[in-house]
């Protein structure tokens, strides 16, 4: 089940000034079992062995959007300063277990089934971004674009794998399975534009 959710607001103090904020919210719940039955046969095609292999999984998820902006205009069709932050985050997790059930025995499948697994993941991307542009007109003819746009985005990613332990009931973490991911970028970057209408 997602349910999204938006929200927009404009303010304009002058007729050439305006003064705007947006956002947007998304997220959501996924779930889902599965279960497969297999059966080993002989030549014959009698069963010699049986066993079954399940998945549970569990998926959430939540979306996030927030800008404000300026906007400042010198007529109906030239915007001569414009600056907007935005802020953006996506979070993601996931609980997944595997699980088997031994019926029959054979030597496909040893003596017993490997102990339940549970896997678990959490991502999140959150990213800042500025970006403003200038625009400054001489006459008819000249005109002067400059700008500016920076972002700051992180990734960061950490799962895990847990085993049954029998004898107590508790999942054991297995080191070894284990990963970490942690990125980080900034970006900055500048422009200029001289035009001359001949």
């Amino acid at each position: 089940r997602f349910q999204s959710m938006t929200f927009r607001s404009q303010y304009k103090p002058t007729e050439n000034d305006a003064f705007s904020a947006d956002a947007m919210l998304s997220g959501g719940r996924f779930a889902r079992q599965s279960t497969a039955f297999y059966s080993d046969l002989d030549a014959e095609r009698e069963v010699i062995g049986l066993f079954n292999q399940g998945n549970d999984q569990a998926w959430r998820s939540l979306s996030q959007n927030y800008t404000v902006g300026y906007h400042r205009t010198a007529g109906p069709s030239l915007t001569i300063l414009s600056t907007e932050l935005r802020y953006s985050s996506d979070n993601n997790s996931s609980d997944n277990n595997l699980f088997g059930v031994l019926l029959k025995a054979d030597t496909s499948t040893g003596s017993e089934m490997p102990p339940w697994e549970r896997d678990t993941s959490h991502d999140r991307v959150p990213a800042w971004n500025l970006q403003t542009d200038y625009t400054h007109p001489w006459g008819s003819g000249t005109k002067l674009e400059t700008g500016f746009k920076g972002t700051m985005r992180s990734t960061g990613d950490n799962s895990t794998v847990a085993y049954l332990d029998s004898l107590s009931g508790a999942y054991t973490l297995d080191p070894s399975r284990a990963n970490t991911f942690d990125y980080h970028e900034r970006i900055g970057a500048v422009y200029g534009v001289l035009s001359q209408q001949i």
